[in-house]
């Protein structure tokens, strides 16, 4: 079964995570696969399913990924895949938003069954997305942004030093005439300017 999907992640140019919101919300396109970059500020009324594939470590993300859904009194459900290591997780996002989470048992009934197929299918486009990110080059640009912003910093702290080490160099007393000199230049300036006027 075919279906299509796009997605929202902060590595894609604002111009097309747009358009991909907005093929999103016409319902052009009925999967949206997104990082917690969709989780707040987005209006989006009519999202039915919110699937975490993890649970987020922080129990607000979860309240805002899980917000998508059941919007302005809308009918929705959200599912989140666990692992033993998350229980610790889940109670803190029960405790944080003061609900019981409702566990889906193996033997499932009907709504469940839909559910399930519906995760499915999610499951599948997200192969499916994971294969054509990985075609488009995907990792590449975000290790090329990782250099990119590990080389930023270092120019940037290689400048604050270069700075701090060139005023230490300065003494005392330099420093004193230098800013004195400053505002005795400020001053004359002033004065030409109000005389010429």
């Amino acid at each position: 079964m075919k279906q299509k999907a796009t997605c929202i992640h902060s590595l894609l140019p604002l111009h097309q995570r747009m358009k991909n919101l907005f093929l999103f919300k016409a319902e052009r396109i009925p999967v949206l696969v997104a990082t917690d970059l969709a989780s707040r500020g987005l209006d989006i009324p009519s999202v039915d399913l919110v699937i975490n594939f993890d649970v987020p470590v922080e129990p607000i993300d979860y309240v805002h990924r899980t917000g998508r859904t059941a919007r302005a009194g809308r009918g929705g459900m959200a599912i989140t895949f666990i692992t033993q290591y998350d229980i610790k997780l889940i109670y803190s996002i029960e405790e944080y938003a003061s609900v019981k989470l409702e566990e889906v048992d193996a033997e499932l009934q009907s709504t469940e069954d839909q559910v399930l197929d519906d995760m499915a299918l999610v499951s599948k486009v997200s192969q499916s997305l994971r294969i054509m990110i990985s075609e488009s080059g995907f990792e590449d640009k975000l290790e090329q942004y990782r250099k990119q912003k590990h080389n930023f910093k270092n120019r940037t702290s290689e400048k604050a030093e270069k700075a701090k080490k060139k005023s230490k160099n300065i003494s005392g007393y330099q420093q004193r005439k230098r800013r004195k000199d400053f505002k005795h230049n400020g001053k004359n300036k002033q004065k030409r300017a109000k005389k010429t006027e």
